[in-house]
């Protein structure tokens, strides 16, 4: 898709949106599924405020990459320092959705990749600092696969997308009950079957070989780079999530590409 060099900054901005967005959920999905009786507590309430001294944060605070470069890396009110991957997952999406607007080839598939991205970086994050995937983010992923299939806008068909989704959650599910009896101990978490699903709604079941063997060496990669780095032992639990997420966002794209060549 040829961009207009006018509307970058506007794509880069809706790109850094997205990625505050992703911050709410990576922050309040956790707390909400470890308080699920907490009425208090949900997407929007309590309004955004200090993590140390519980002061609301101002509105203009909120601001995607402007807060934090107005608030020079620290909390406004105690001048405590701010976690870098609130500014970090902001920056990083901005960056993703310029590359989607110069690698794609129409509006709808931007917007479905701009998507894609937030709710896989969401998941990673997640799954980094809490080890979990959570079905309200998984779910989401899945369904908008399968949205797309049926569109027409997407890299695959609707039963590519269908079979994707179906074959995707079953390897895993065998593989984790494998592991299971053979070892008697989970090899991964539920989470891990529903990811790799909606990589299948996304990317076709073709791709999902081509998934599981990059986010296997991806997390093999992490777990050497902890031992010789940390000196973490290789039989610590290293989240799945990450890797599944970066592979099946590259195999996605891999995937767009095959679909224009045919």
């Amino acid at each position: 898709m040829a961009v207009d060099l006018i509307f970058l900054p506007l794509i880069a901005v809706l790109g850094a949106c997205a990625g505050s967005v992703v911050n709410v959920l990576v922050w309040r999905i956790p707390v909400m599924l470890a308080q699920p009786h907490n009425r208090d507590f949900n997407l929007c309430l309590p309004r955004s405020h200090c993590p140390q001294c519980k002061t609301p944060v101002a509105w203009y605070y909120n601001v995607p990459l402007a807060g934090w470069l107005l608030l020079k890396g620290c909390t406004a009110c105690c001048q405590q320092p701010l976690a870098r991957r609130y500014v970090l997952t902001e920056l990083g999406l901005a960056m993703l959705s310029l590359l989607l607007a110069c690698l794609l080839s129409s509006e709808v598939l931007l917007a479905a990749g701009v998507l894609f991205s937030a709710l896989l970086v969401g998941l990673l994050l997640t799954d980094l600092e809490h080890m979990l995937l959570p079905d309200m983010l998984t779910q989401p992923l899945l369904w908008c696969g399968l949205l797309l299939a049926l569109s027409g806008a997407g890299p695959v068909s609707l039963e590519s997308a269908v079979v994707g989704a179906v074959t995707g959650y079953l390897v895993l599910w065998l593989l984790y009950w494998v592991v299971l009896l053979v070892r008697n101990k989970e090899g991964m978490g539920h989470g891990d079957f529903k990811l790799l699903a909606a990589l299948g709604a996304w990317c076709g079941w073709h791709m999902l070989p081509s998934v599981l063997l990059g986010a296997a060496l991806l997390t093999l990669a992490c777990m050497l780079a902890a031992r010789i780095i940390h000196q973490r032992s290789l039989q610590e639990a290293i989240p799945f999530g990450p890797g599944l997420a970066v592979s099946g966002w590259l195999a996605w794209l891999f995937a767009i590409h095959q679909s224009l060549v045919w």
